[in-house]
């Protein structure tokens, strides 16, 4: 089986395929056009899910709308892309690109695409029919406010969505999908660092029996880089408060099982919402103060279903100094 990279500049330049041990990767057609400004977003996963000899693709397109295609990996059109379509309106419009899709695919072969929310509404869409593209249903939304939703399928085929639960300083959450994605249980707080804020993405584990996060902290910090508890933006105390890079900082982790526990890489339950004071004891990957800054990471997941994180670390950009580590 092929292993490909869906790229997030415009126009979704490529696929990448590797042809097998000691080959090397290859550059071949772009299967896409039409790839906004930010065709995927970092923050939200995944974008493609394998399922029964297609991996599915889900990405934005004309007007940030979600579009949706497939890669054949056996049979009659294998090596192959399957039509592109449009699965709904992105409500954010081209104005806003943190409402990319986030896709899972159930185990009837069903197609989910969350996609469209800043902070308001988390809509989505499921397909008609298992493993067809060509028709979407319109689905209640999953909650009133979210921003970064992230999907993962549980191996009793349930899916469980992770996101930020409104504006900057909001906590992340999880809601858990039944039925076929149309019975969702109650919204629940698995990190509250307020009132600073958090940025994290999810991975699904091996065989649907975990899920793994990892986040940073955004602090509230001046120009001159120190770090504040105030939760208002705005020009305050001759001063003008902001959210700036350098005020993001540190690489946490954890994991969740079957039954909605979330442990740290130690197998230690936790208490939730995790709070910064438990993150740095308990689920701390990396951490170093001012002027350090760094960057929110991201995953992979191997076959014994530990997570290999990739996260920035750097000074302020005035020193000329960044860089990127791995844990």
């Amino acid at each position: 089986m092929g292993l490909f990279v869906l790229m997030g500049a415009a126009g979704a330049r490529g696929q990448y395929v590797f042809a097998g041990q000691g080959a090397r990767w290859v550059h071949t057609l772009h299967f896409a056009e039409d790839g906004a400004i930010s065709a995927i977003h970092g923050l939200i996963s995944p974008q493609a899910w394998y399922h029964e000899g297609r991996t599915y693709v889900a990405y934005q397109g004309d007007m940030n709308a979600p579009r949706v295609t497939y890669y054949e990996h056996e049979g009659e059109y294998r090596g192959q892309w399957g039509p592109i379509v449009t699965a709904g309106e992105n409500p954010l419009g081209d104005g806003d690109t943190h409402g990319a899709p986030s896709m899972v695919v159930d185990k009837h072969g069903y197609i989910y695409v969350f996609f469209g929310s800043h902070g308001g509404k988390q809509i989505y869409k499921r397909s008609k029919q298992p493993k067809d593209i060509s028709e979407w249903v319109s689905m209640p939304p999953v909650s009133g406010g979210m921003t970064y939703p992230c999907s993962s399928l549980l191996a009793d085929n349930s899916i469980v969505l992770v996101g930020r639960s409104g504006a900057h300083v909001s906590p992340w959450v999880e809601r858990v999908g039944t039925d076929l994605g149309k019975t969702w249980g109650p919204t629940r707080s698995i990190a509250d660092f307020r009132p600073n804020g958090i940025y994290g993405t999810v991975k699904p584990g091996v065989d649907g029996k975990t899920m793994h996060f990892t986040f940073s902290i955004t602090q509230r910090v001046n120009i001159q880089g120190r770090a504040t508890t105030d939760p208002e933006l705005g020009w305050k105390a001759g001063k003008w408060w902001t959210c700036i890079a350098d005020g993001r900082h540190d690489c946490y982790y954890m994991w969740r099982d079957l039954q909605g526990k979330w442990y740290n890489i130690e197998g230690e339950e936790l208490t939730l919402p995790v709070t910064l004071e438990m993150a740095r004891q308990k689920c701390k990957v990396w951490q170093k103060a001012w002027p350090h800054h760094g960057q929110h990471g991201t995953m992979g997941i191997d076959e014994n279903d530990k997570p290999c994180i990739v996260f920035l670390d750097g000074v302020t950009p005035r020193t000329g100094r960044i860089g990127m580590r791995t844990r």
